[in-house]
């Protein structure tokens, strides 16, 4: 064991408070290693705790339950980590570099050679991956022009490692247009009658066009393929990361895409490597032959690395990991239509579109659809019928025949994504039906096609844009080739490139026809300028083609989306696709639920009261215990008109403050929880931004050892989690619940069904297998916690309203019941005012004024302050209108604390929120302000261009942030990455980047460039000016002086000195050093946030720039910097509650993407009469 006995009991500890318990921890897995390799892993949040078992010579992981999960020889257990280590390629890992060479960086330092007619490679920056990336562009399936060569045939070495078992990995695309040929071709591979590599292969028998790893290996010498197909067939100009793992000592091959294994075949045996010397070397872009390059194909390839071990599926998880694309998903910026539950629909893209029903006597019928978390419509019209739907047509129209953003958004080249299914029965019609189209006359969308057997259409899913090069009508029939089954869903994107003149299609991911379409979008004829949801457009506006559907999305993006955008796309829809393919639980219409009563809890139904106690008023009438601290407080809600529980633990903590119900001595209560039984829930969780994702929370809950009850994951969702079976089953609801937003949750356990369900707002959101008897786990409920032991722990921040539990599984007309309930008091709450807003945890003088702004206020309103604490004392105050709301003067006596807001007009109160205000003598001067990279996020400008800090100093915010680099040449320039369109900066000379543009337009800029801006002696803001840490120290260093060389000797007026309007940063101590040493009046700022104050102050360094948190972790630092007369500064705060929390701590500096709302909420600090 490595150094593992103090390390281990350290971990222990941390499995038992931090994991099992958990405390605030953001680490999602646990690794055992053995040596270098993983050999289990676990999500943290199900392991509970690590034991030395057997007179220690034994390491065992249990869960909650006690369950085993993992035990191993305390001796060959070298470490168990939160992290996961990288796998290195150690025979092979080719790099590309900008001036088309490659080389080998792997400790086996193979020879790399280069075959091209030009002598180099076609070698491009990836900004997806951050690297250099190689075309080969050959002729697929044929002999390799452009390849590399890794000649390894008299190295017995290299061959015995890869005889001993071995891992191939490669990250690559191919280019070609569909449909893909039918022939084989390879992209790193050594496969002449022997070898190993990767291969798309041709159609035989089960397998088809897909990618697959073929080493050669038998039992005895003799040529024998392992075929390990994937079932991939590579969609042009899509990346796959593709590993492949021969495992000698199990007798496997094991091929794994994007992270996922596809395919373990047996693979017994010795290798075989090729018979001829001559073709014993790896081809990367190509085969090996012993005549050179063969089967080769159009790649773009990223990485190609060899392992000298066989990696197991942990390793190769890693893999995927280290380079999984950062592919942002797009967002539908011209229409994204959202389905509610009334049966209308709203446009949520930023055009916001007015979505109205074709015909406003025959609305759309919706429903929950839990597998997509959103509702769907569905559409019951008269298949392919022209000039009308039907008797009873029920569709929706978007309007965009005036709408000219709309307009130039489609001419420009657009994108059409939907989520449908048709709902016919029996055979498909023949006949023209559409979903979501505008076509009369011209314009775009999708349909299912008629038989033609002329252009060979089927009845298949079609994108169809008019488009033309005279101005006449010009259907682009792009179809799919995909016959839509009955109760199916489908994901369609057509995609219309204007500048390439091409239309796509792609259905479920995959690219399934590419058609010219030059020209010029033709619109629809007059009174045609309106999308169908349901059906096509036509003048008469009440549209015709309709169809039986179900629709669940439909968007349309001002762009055209590429492969990875779609791609992105579909990543993100399938699993929830696939899962509603498999499910029909999820297709029960609003109208298909029976109406009935509301269920009365019979096993708990907690009431809380005005002096903080607690009852149960169901027909047991189990003893409620109170647990007061200064965690707990009752006050009664208008809203629900009842008391209720507000706590203020400590998220995830120990609690100061919950209530107990203890059934352990209470046979029939458990009986009850363990035949089957239903939790709801009324509750809101209070905290800043989102839910803390460190640690579970919970407020309803007997979950220590086993038990039930609710809990936001360390994922921040909402859950319900009985324990059954020895295991705990996560009924989620894939919802973050909002702070402050009040939730009504239902668990149902049945046992009979062996199933969990759980229910948000009345939906079904949430399904899982739940079979067997159910834990007892503590044997008490805590309500603002769970019940561990005899106190409660992680525990909640916010209000409780309702906790019962009934002595059945509801089901889902009366968990509706429930929430009706609950639906009716939210919606009858009194709105006087609408668009509330407000400063939580803002500083206020002692009888200073407090602002809330909000459409609605009247003459007379009251603003009510209810405490929420035992210490506080309510207040009702008189409001003064203002414009844009009202103020009110806080009593000399109002205390710090947090209160429930609430609006009152005459008898009628409107709860708002629980707010913090923080009462003091005197206010914080106000943090300054800095733009970070400048004001960028504004038209015209771009980070760290001249416009942004112009921006800067037009605003007179006090400073502008920049980000300087040296090149080789010793130019200082401005750019936050050390790379600009994928040149390196500091190994380039200026003229090879001088030319280089930002996504404003400008040319990158020279430090003097920047301080051109600052010679007008009106100028007021300072330039800060960040030198970034370089690949030496001393290049870092040279930067350094070079900045403030070019600042002391820049030439201005003689009544500018451009030193004094400077300031540095630097995460480099040296630099920072540096910088004190050149010039010891120079204000120079450490960023890294390992140093205390006065350990900077011994070294000259003149100011902290740390994140928040260094700060808030470190309580004293802001007063002993003030101390030893150094500056604070904190990055990069762009959230108004965390510029709030600056201001408040006296921080001096504050920089950030939004200096607009930072500098207003500094002038409330600064000019508190303003």
């Amino acid at each position: 064991m490595k150094q593992i006995i103090s390390k281990f009991w350290i971990l222990v500890g941390l499995l038992i408070l931090g994991i099992g318990a958990n405390a605030q921890t953001n680490k999602k897995n646990i690794y055992v290693y053995m040596g270098d390799s993983v050999v289990f892993k676990a999500k943290a949040s199900e392991v509970d705790s690590v034991a030395l078992e057997e007179e220690k010579t034994v390491v065992s992981l249990y869960n909650r339950a006690g369950t085993k999960l993992y035990s191993a020889a305390y001796a060959d257990v070298d470490s168990i980590s939160y992290f996961m280590k990288t796998p290195v390629a150690d025979l092979l890992d080719i790099k590309f570099t900008a001036d088309g060479q490659a080389s080998d960086v792997s400790d086996a330092q193979q020879n790399v050679i280069i075959e091209d007619p030009d002598g180099v490679l076609d070698v491009q920056w990836s900004d997806l991956y951050q690297t250099y990336e190689a075309r080969f562009a050959n002729t697929w399936a044929g002999n390799a022009e452009s390849y590399i060569k890794i000649d390894y045939s008299i190295n017995d070495w290299y061959k015995q490692r890869l005889a001993d078992g071995h891992t191939m990995e490669t990250l690559f695309k191919a280019h070609y247009t569909p449909p893909i040929q039918n022939a084989e071709a390879k992209w790193f591979s050594a496969m002449e009658a022997g070898g190993t590599g990767f291969l798309i292969t041709t159609i035989s028998g089960e397998r088809q066009n897909e990618i697959t790893f073929l080493p050669n290996v038998s039992p005895q010498p003799a040529n024998n393929w392992i075929w390990t197909t994937s079932g991939v067939v590579p969609q042009p100009e899509v990346y796959y990361h593709v590993v492949g793992v021969w495992n000698k000592e199990e007798g496997k091959s094991y091929i794994y895409v994007n992270g996922e294994l596809k395919n373990v075949v047996d693979a017994v045996g010795n290798f075989n490597f090729p018979s001829d010397l001559a073709a014993q070397w790896i081809g990367i872009g190509c085969d090996a032959s012993a005549g050179g390059g063969a089967s080769s194909g159009d790649w773009t390839i990223v990485t190609t690395r060899i392992y000298s071990k066989a990696l197991n599926q942990y390793e190769a998880e890693a893999l995927w990991d280290a380079v999984a694309p950062s592919v942002e998903t797009p967002q539908a910026d011209v229409l994204d239509i959202v389905f509610h539950k009334d049966g209308t629909a709203e446009d949520v893209s930023k055009m916001k579109n007015t979505v109205e029903l074709v015909s406003a006597d025959n609305p759309v019928t919706t429903y929950y659809n839990g597998n997509y978390g959103n509702y769907a419509a569905k559409m019951d019209n008269a298949w392919g019928q022209g000039s009308t739907l039907g008797d009873k047509p029920n569709a929706y129209k978007v309007n965009y025949a005036d709408n000219q953003a709309f307009k130039d958004a489609l001419a420009d080249g657009h994108s059409l994504e939907t989520i449908f299914k048709a709902t016919y029965t029996g055979t498909i019609p023949n006949a023209e039906a559409k979903w979501f189209a505008s076509h009369q006359g011209g314009g775009t969308g999708f349909l299912i096609s008629t038989i033609d057997n002329n252009s060979g259409r089927q009845n298949e899913i079609t994108f169809l844009p008019n488009v033309s090069t005279t101005g006449g009508s010009n259907w682009i029939w792009a179809t799919s080739g995909v016959v839509p089954e009955p109760e199916t869903y489908y994901h369609v994107v057509g995609v219309w490139n204007k500048e390439e003149g091409k239309a796509y299609v792609y259905v479920n991911g995959e690219l399934k026809n590419t058609v010219d379409a030059q020209g010029e979008l033709v619109f629809p004829s007059d009174g045609a300028n309106w999308f169908g949801i349901g059906c096509d457009a036509n003048p008469n506006g009440i549209g015709e083609q309709g169809g039986n559907w179900e629709v669940v999305r439909t968007r349309i993006y001002d762009n055209p989306l590429t492969t990875q955008n779609v791609a992105a796309l579909w990543n993100d829809v399938s699993p929830q696709l696939k899962a509603a393919n498999d499910s029909v639980a999820d297709a029960i219409a609003e109208e298909q639920i029976p109406v009935v009563d509301a269920p009365v809890a019979d096993v708990l139904d907690v009431v809380f009261k005005a002096d903080g106690t607690a009852e149960d008023v169901s027909p047991m009438h189990n003893e409620v215990g109170t647990h007061a601290g200064d965690g707990l407080v009752t006050y009664y809600n208008n809203t629900y008109g009842k008391y209720v529980a507000r706590f203020d633990n400590t998220w995830a903590g120990a609690a100061t403050g919950w209530y107990s119900i203890d059934f352990r001595n209470n046979e029939e209560f458990w009986n009850k929880l363990a035949d089957g039984h239903t939790l709801e829930t009324v509750f809101m969780g209070d905290y800043e931004g989102d839910a803390p994702a460190s640690a579970e929370a919970k407020w309803f809950a007997c979950h220590q050892g086993g038990g039930t009850g609710f809990l936001v994951s360390t994922g921040t969702q909402l859950n319900f989690l009985p324990h059954t079976d020895g295991a705990y089953r996560w009924a989620n609801t894939n919802v973050t619940p909002k702070s402050k937003t009040y939730y009504h949750l239902v668990g149902v356990w049945n046992k009979e069904e062996g199933k969990a369900y759980v229910y948000l707002n009345g939906d079904l959101l949430g399904t899982t297998d739940a079979p067997g008897e159910l834990s007892k786990g503590a044997g008490w409920f805590a309500i603002g916690g769970d019940a561990q032991n005899e106190v409660a722990e992680q525990a909640w921040i916010g209000d409780v309203v309702t906790a019962r539990i009934y002595d059945a599984p509801l089901d889902i007309a009366q968990v509706r019941a429930l929430w009706r309930q609950v639906e009716e008091q939210q919606s009858s709450a009194a709105k006087l005012v609408s668009n509330v807003s407000y400063l939580n945890n803002i500083s206020v003088l002692v009888g200073g004024n407090y602002t809330i702004s909000g459409e609605g206020f009247e003459e007379g309103d009251q603003i009510v302050f209810t405490a929420l604490s035992a210490e506080l004392t309510s207040a009702t105050l008189n409001a003064q209108l203002t414009d844009g709301g009202v103020t009110v003067t806080l009593p000399d006596d109002f205390q710090s604390g947090r209160y429930l807001l609430s609006i009152k007009r005459g008898e009628q109160i409107q709860d708002v929120t629980p707010v913090t205000l923080n009462v003091v003598e005197t206010l914080p001067e106000g943090s300054k302000v800095i733009a970070h990279r400048g004001y960028w996020n504004v038209d015209g400008a771009a980070q760290n261009s001249i416009a942004s800090v112009q921006n800067a100093i037009d605003n007179n915010f006090y400073g502008a942030e920049i980000d300087v680099y040296i090149t080789q040449d010793d130019h200082l320039v401005v750019n936050h990455d050390p790379t600009i369109n994928g040149i390196n900066i500091e190994s380039s000379n200026f003229d090879d980047i001088k030319d280089q543009l930002l996504s404003n337009g400008e040319k990158i800029s020279e430090l003097k460039d920047i301080l051109e801006l600052f010679k007008d002696p009106a100028v007021t803001t300072k330039l800060i000016i960040e030198i970034k840490q370089h690949s030496t120290s001393e290049r870092g260093i040279a930067a350094a002086e070079a900045a403030m060389t070019e600042v002391a000797y820049f030439e201005t007026s003689e009544d500018v000195y451009m030193p004094d309007r400077v300031e540095y940063i630097s995460f480099g101590l040296d630099i920072c050093q540096a910088i004190a040493d050149f010039d010891d009046a120079a204000k120079v700022a450490y960023l890294s946030g390992d140093k205390s104050p006065q350990e900077l102050y011994d070294l000259g360094i003149k100011g902290l720039d740390y994140t928040l948190d260094r700060y808030t972790s470190n309580p004293t630092w802001i007063q002993e910097a003030k101390d030893l007369g150094l500056t604070t500064n904190v990055w990069t705060i762009n959230d108004t509650n965390d510029m709030i929390k600056c201001n408040n701590l006296g921080i001096d500096f504050i920089t950030t993407d939004n200096p607009v709302e930072a500098e207003r909420i500094r002038n409330l600090y600064a000019n508190p009469g303003e």
